[in-house]
């Protein structure tokens, strides 16, 4: 069916191949559900026997995409790993959506409370603050939200430092007479 198989010979080549190749699929006997390589993003079909009843459960229960009966029915196979492969992609697609999701909302919430420490130092509404920091970045040819960064982490370091040098005079004042 124009797919590349590579046969290993025990759990360990497995785990191996796993991480050197990345296969799109592993095709699993069921008695390898504890041995199952631990690769994020591998998918698995598991071959089991019909006289386990819960092994379909299990496999599932483990992560499956799905299992088939031993012993096979080739016809089965095909359209079986076909709809795993198919299923893979589309978890890999909303995977990658949702990171680039989680990453904006990490950037929005970045800018938003540079926005902030803006508008306080420099006692400014929240419009102009965002005008000014975009201007900067803009100017220096970088992302908005890599000088929101830049403003948080400036913040912190000197929040850090201003309440070490408080915690150092509370100190000092307590062994004064």
């Amino acid at each position: 069916a124009g797919y590349t198989v590579i046969t290993p010979t025990d759990t360990e080549s497995l785990t191996d191949i796993t991480h050197r190749e990345k296969p799109d699929l592993a095709i699993l006997g069921v008695d390898n559900i504890e041995e199952r390589p631990d690769q994020p993003g591998l998918q698995t079909l598991y071959l089991i026997t019909s006289d386990n009843p819960l092994a379909g459960e299990l496999c599932l229960e483990n992560g499956a995409m799905g299992y088939l009966l031993k012993p096979v029915d080739p016809h089965h196979l095909l359209p079986t790993i076909e709809t795993a492969l198919e299923c893979a992609d589309e978890l890999r697609r909303r995977q990658i959506n949702e990171d680039r999701l989680a990453d904006a909302i990490l950037s929005n919430r970045e800018i938003s409370l540079a926005i902030g420490i803006f508008m306080e130092r420099f006692q400014t509404v929240e419009q102009e603050a965002f005008e000014t920091l975009r201007s900067y970045a803009r100017s220096e040819r970088r992302k908005l939200v890599e000088v929101a960064r830049e403003v948080i982490q400036v913040t912190e370091g000197r929040n850090a430092l201003v309440n070490r040098i408080s915690r150092a005079g509370n100190t000092n004042n307590k062994n004064q007479p």
